[in-house]
């Protein structure tokens, strides 16, 4: 029997820690999945090039890594 998945969310954020754009907010089951990178905010505008923390929230599950953008 499949499982029904988890709530998850993947939210970036700056570096003061205000989320600024969710890639995803659905539910999800367990797996290998890919969100695309095209170094836009939620509005379409460019970032800056930085360090950019991200989230992730699974379940019971909560882990935050950093990405860099370089342009």
């Amino acid at each position: 029997m499949e499982s029904e998945g988890e709530s998850t969310t993947l939210k970036m954020h700056n570096i003061l820690g205000w989320s600024f754009r969710t890639l995803m907010d659905e539910t999800k089951s367990s797996g290998v999945y890919e969100w695309p990178r095209d170094g836009k905010d939620k509005n379409g505008g460019s970032l800056s090039s930085g360090v950019y923390p991200f989230g992730l929230n699974a379940g019971e599950f909560n882990q935050t890594k950093k990405m860099v953008l370089m342009k």
